[in-house]
Formats: structure tokens, C-alpha cells, sequence
């Protein structure tokens, strides 16, 4: 994508579009297509000292200067408490997204282009300057501002904060309260160390989201380049110093890139952008001596979370072909197994997991089973079976979290006081979605699950245990029924307590349609969609709560307590819209219209991917018009569901 000056000198618009570049280790930047921070998260090297997790906000932001003769051009701008500083945006040509995000600024007789890249597999910012067209050699002057901080908190200035300030090869590097170090190595300049402090810059997203959103920066010294026509020079920033040729590094890079989306077919413009968004997300974490492939939630603030990676990875991988790193990470949940449930996530120094989730668990048995669809993977089904059928033993008897089968073969997860499902958000320690006992699809995941231990007890020769699970399958397939359907409403309750069911409208059960084993009969599928279409249906996905509900909460904003509370109270979720048009296609058929109906019906997302976060999807949008979206400006299973349709339903054959 391609953004030209009419757009870039809109200030209000150009500093609503956003840009993502990432290492598949963790380590992230993002801002501003024009180069303006305006969230606490934006910055041009953060680095993940835990991959993906431990990320320190290094290189925070550029004071750049390009010297033409007598006259001194800005290249940047940043947004200060008062004032928009310097005015650089206005010398911005053209910016474009591919392969990397690449900036391009004019002036009389010159053109410079800027880059930003974060090479895999590096733990390194390439910034390359690159002067296009000159009458003559021209200098170009960069002043690094350093934040040096957790990527979660704000900097502010004090003498204590900088406990070391040096040379290293080829640059400078700095030292923040001790632990967090940025060196900076720019080949070839000249370096100029001074040491200054520059105040109050102010961060509006974080304002609107009631948080903290004034910063101050720490800025080292300055470099300085002679820049020839023709000629490119490099600032690389990093937690340690490097030791690789730039130039070479984002060749292979650009090869990299273009391998992943010539996955894509001949002409598919939208497959290639969403391989690319789905690129961003995969990573690895250490597991042993060996780094195993995992999925970033989302961007900037989320790292791996065990539930959304299980929902992401048939999207991402199954879909994408990359078998290879799917079954990794499936191998690396189970090896995470605990009592029979899976991480929700990971601490930050990635020694600790988490347990607080019901549905990761049963996401891990589908996984397993799409996974084996996908690949005929006999090796895989014999590791598997085992890990899976002692995680199902678990499960059935009883374990953390008040998690065991009940008397009619449901399963029973959780109390009033804890949040076990992707509804997770609280106020004050208290759920704002109390879904506990007997969530909807937490019953259609165990029956799933229960399908598949008799698939893999079949294909493992154990006809004893095949029957044995199937049994259990079918006792709580029958309870299920009475319990969930009523005929009257016309679609499925959304979660069972022992005071009864809850029959408030969500989108729940579209999930318990799209999974693989049928839970319930086709009439009720059919009427659950048209409930889910009329009330819950919007362009970028699935209301999380029917408009005619009085807890419904349009518009996610405010301050933390106020976005939890309409986290999934109304606020629409893209992701839900795979497993609806899933669940659609399944009943009525993948025919040339109804694939023509699912990519019509994917085009707002599609569009999309030209707007917020250029080339990604968002995490959720309002519930009401204009759908403005909300949270996340890049989410993994946001992406991963429309590149599971389009690619499995071939939609850019449609018309």
C-alpha cells in the first residue's frame, strides 16, 4: 500500500494510520506513518528480552535533520504537550508498506528514503537512509531519543535514571536505571555524545484510554552522515551490539517476505497481504534448548496467550501450509499440559504459566485434530494420544479451578468469582460476564474433545477406549439439548448455571456450530444463525451482546474500568465472523454463491487492512455505526479468521 502527500499532510488522518514491523522473537515497532508517537507503545525498536515476552521500549523516537546547503529540512515530528514539533511530516512525499515500512520525503533537487526494519530472527532495528536524487552531497544529522523502559510504563527525566552513558563500536550506548541498555551503531557517522533530556511528549490514545500520556526522552548525542547520491548508510539499535553486514541482512529479508507471500495464489493481492499480517504474529519462545514456534496475541501490548494461539493456529498455519511449525506448536502446549489444562499465558520472564482457562485445554484437542486433517501426521497422532487422553483424565475427575464432568456428562468449570472463558474481563475483582458451570461452547469443545480421543483411540488399535469415549460423546450430546435449546427463543442459551440457563443473546454458540463434530441437529443451527444474523450480525464481525439486552455498552472507550465493561458486553469481535460464515457454509454449502456471499461478506475486513494499522486487522470495533475500531491495533485471531476462509474456500476465485 501506497499512501501519498494529500494523505500524509492530513495531520488529524495521517496520525490515525499506524504501521507494524516485528522479528518473530517478540520484539516489535510501530508508530505513526508519520513518524509522530501517539501511544505509549510506539517506538522504533522494542525489544523482547524473554522471547516474546521481558519487552523493553528502547528506541523510542529519531530527531532527524536532513542539511541541503544553508538550509536545515525536518525530517521528523513529535506530538508535545502543547505543540506538534518539528514540522517534518510536511516533507513526506509518498510512504509505503511493502516489503517494510518505508518513508519518502522531497525537496528542491533531492529525494531521501528512510526504512524501518526488524529482520527475523535478529534482535536488531535496521533504519536505512537512503539518498535517491541530489544536486549534491547533502548531511543528514539523527538524534536518537532513548525511553529505556518497561514497553507498559512512561519515562520521566531524573539524573538517576541514566546509569550509563558510552562509546561503542561504531556508536553510543545507554543504560537506563541499570538494567535496560540501547546501543546504537550507525557505521561511518561522525558521533557527537552529549547527553540531553527532551520533555513532555504527550501520547493522545493513551489520554482517551484515561491512562498516563506524558513522557520525557533521553537523548545520548547526535550522529552525522556526508550523504552521496546513490548511496544508503544505517542506524542499527539493539539491546547488545551486533555484528552483521545491513545491506546483506535486508536482502534476505526482502527474499524472506516475498517467499511468504508468494504462498498466496498468481493475482490474489488480498491472500498475499494477509499472509504477510499472518507472518507478524508467528514467534518462537525458548522451551528447552530449543526455540519452539508460538503466536503473539496481538500488538503492541499482547504476548502469547494459549487460548488465542490455539484458535489462531489453523488460520495462520493450517491454512498457510507452514505444517511444520504448527505441529511444533502444538508439541509445545502439550508439553505445557498441567493437571490437564493448558497455559492462558506465560509471565514475562517466561518461567511461569498461568492456568486460568478451561478453554485453551479443549481448544489444544481440536487443534490436535484439524492439525491431523490437515498433515495425515501418524507420528503426531501417537504422540499426541497419550498427552491428550491424561489431560482428558484430568478434566473428567476433577481439577484446578472447580473444572470436572458433572453427573450428566457435561462438563462443570469455574464459580461465580472466576472468569474460565475468552469473556474474561473484571472490574474491581468482580466478573462483567459471569460465565461459569456450563458456557455454551465449553460444552461443544468437550464434546469435540471427547470425538476426538475416540478418533485417536481408534487410530491408535484401542477399541476398548474408542467405545469408551464415544459413549461419553454421546451422554453428553444428549444432555446438552434439553439444557441449551429452547424452541421458542430460537437459539441456544448461553451458559447453564445451577440456577439455570442464561438466555442472554451472544455469539457464543456460533462457535459450538463451526467446530468439527456436530453438537446439535441442522433445524437448530439454522435458527440459531438467523437469531445471530438479525440481532448480532455487523460488518466487521459479531456483537458480543444482543442491542436489546440492558447491560448492551456500544462504544468501548474510557478509562480501564469502562472498556472492561464493554469489553464483551456489545463490542464486535472479527475473529467470531470465521466460525459464522463457517458454520453458514457448512449447512448450506460452499457453492459458487454462497463462497461469493462469504467474501462480500469479508470485504469491510478487507478494506480494512488499509486503515488503522496499515495491513492488519484490529482486535474489536464499536457495535454501532461508524464501527470505529478499538483495542488491539493488530490481533492474531483477527487475521487468522479471515485467512482461514479465504484460503479455504478459494474466495479470491469468486466473483
Amino acid at each position: 500500500m501506497r499512501l501519498t502527500a494529500e494523505t500524509l499532510h492530513n495531520l488529524d488522518r495521517a496520525l490515525s494510520l499506524e504501521w507494524l514491523e516485528t522479528n518473530g522473537l517478540g520484539s516489535f515497532a510501530c508508530g505513526t506513518v508519520i513518524g509522530a508517537n501517539t501511544r505509549r507503545y510506539h517506538g522504533l525498536f522494542t525489544l523482547a528480552q524473554n522471547p516474546p515476552g521481558g519487552r523493553v521500549l528502547l528506541l523510542s523516537s529519531l530527531e532527524e535533520q536532513l542539511l541541503v546547503g544553508a538550509e536545515s529540512v525536518d525530517l521528523s515530528c513529535h506530538v508535545y504537550l502543547d505543540v506538534v514539533h518539528p514540522q517534518g511530516w510536511q516533507n513526506l512525499a509518498w510512504y509505503e508498506t511493502g516489503p517494510w515500512s518505508t518513508w519518502g520525503y522531497e525537496g528542491k533537487g533531492w529525494r531521501l528514503r528512510r526504512e524501518v526494519v526488524l529482520p527475523h530472527g535478529i534482535q536488531a532495528a535496521v533504519i536505512r537512509y537512503t539518498l535517491d536524487e541530489a544536486r549534491h552531497p547533502v548531511t543528514l544529522v539523527v538524534r536518537p531519543l532513548i525511553a529505556g523502559r518497561d514497553y507498559h510504563a512512561l519515562r520521566r527525566a531524573g539524573a538517576e535514571a541514566v546509569t550509563s552513558l558510552g562509546s561503542s563500536p561504531g556508536g553510543m550506548a545507554v543504560t537506563m536505571d541499570g538494567w535496560a541498555t540501547c546501543v546504537l551503531q550507525a557505521p561511518g557517522a561522525e558521533t557527537f555524545a552529549d547527553g540531553l533530556w527532551y520533555y513532555r511528549f504527550r501520547y493522545p490514545v493513551e489520554q482517551e484510554r484515561g491512562l498516563d500520556f506524558v513522557e520525557d526522552l533521553f537523548s545520548p548525542g547526535i550522529f552525522r552522515w556526508l550523504l552521496m547520491p546513490g548511496a544508503s548508510v544505517y542506524l542499527v539499535a539493539a539491546g547488545q551490539e551486533q555484528d552483521f553486514d545491513p545491506t546483506a541482512v535486508l536482502e534476505h529479508e526482502r527474499e524472506r517476505r516475498g517467499a511468504v507471500a508468494g504462498a498466496a495464489a498468481p493475482g490474489d493481492d488480498v491472500g498475499r497481504r494477509l499472509l504477510l499480517a499472518a507472518d507478524q504474529f508467528v514467534c518462537r519462545r525458548p522451551v528447552g534448548d530449543k526455540m519452539a514456534p508460538t503466536i503473539v496475541a496481538g500488538y503492541p501490548w499482547f504476548v502469547d496467550w494459549g487460548r488465542d494461539a490455539l484458535i489462531s493456529m489453523p488460520g495462520l498455519l493450517l491454512a498457510t501450509g507452514r505444517l511444520t511449525e504448527a505441529r511444533e506448536l502444538l508439541e509445545m502446549y502439550l508439553g505445557h499440559l498441567h493437571r490437564g489444562l493448558v497455559p492462558n499465558c506465560f509471565t514475562d520472564d517466561g518461567c511461569t504459566a498461568c492456568y486460568n482457562s478451561i478453554d485453551a485445554a479443549l481448544w489444544l484437542f481440536v487443534g490436535a485434530r484439524e492439525y491431523l486433517a490437515a498433515s495425515r501426521d501418524r507420528d503426531f497422532a501417537a504422540v499426541a494420544y497419550p498427552a491428550l487422553a491424561e489431560a482428558l483424565r484430568w478434566l473428567e475427575e476433577g481439577t484446578d479451578f472447580a473444572v470436572a464432568a458433572d453427573t450428566d456428562g457435561l462438563l462443570r468449570a469455574g464459580t461465580p468469582a472466576t472468569q474460565l472463558t475468552w469473556m474474561d474481563a473484571q472490574v474491581d475483582g468482580v466478573p462483567v460476564t459471569p460465565r461459569w458451570h456450563k458456557p455454551v461452547e465449553i460444552e461443544a469443545l468437550w464434546f469435540n474433545a471427547l470425538r476426538v480421543m475416540e478418533y485417536l483411540a481408534r487410530s491408535a488399535g484401542e477399541t476398548q477406549n474408542a467405545r469408551k469415549y464415544s459413549a461419553m460423546a454421546r451422554r453428553a450430546g444428549a444432555a446438552f439439548r434439553p439444557l441449551f435449546w429452547d424452541a421458542g427463543r430460537g437459539y441456544l442459551a448461553d451458559c447453564v448455571t445451577p440456577d439455570g440457563p442464561d438466555w442472554s443473546l451472544r455469539p457464543n454458540q456460533v462457535l459450538a456450530l463451526a467446530l468439527p463434530y456436530k453438537l446439535v441437529p441442522d433445524n437448530i443451527a439454522h435458527a440459531a444463525l438467523r437469531v445471530v444474523e438479525e440481532k448480532l450480525l455487523t460488518p466487521f464481525g459479531l456483537r458480543t451482546l444482543s442491542p436489546d439486552h440492558p447491560d448492551f455498552c456500544p462504544i468501548y472507550q474510557g478509562g480501564p474500568a469502562e472498556r472492561d465493561r464493554a469489553y464483551h458486553q456489545g463490542t464486535v469481535w472479527p475473529w467470531l465472523l470465521g466460525p459464522y460464515i463457517r458454520a453458514k457454509l457448512r449447512l448450506a454449502g460452499a457453492d459458487e454463491n454462497r463462497r461469493k456471499w462469504a467474501k462480500q461478506l469479508l470485504q469491510p475486513l478487507v478494506a480494512h487492512l488499509d486503515e488503522a494499522c496499515l495491513g492488519q486487522i484490529s482486535e474489536i470495533f464499536d457495535a454501532t455505526w461508524p464501527y470505529a475500531p478499538r483495542g488491539c491495533f493488530a490481533q492474531a485471531w483477527s487475521v487468522a479468521a479471515v485467512l482461514r476462509v479465504w484460503m479455504t474456500y478459494r474466495l479470491w476465485e469468486s466473483g
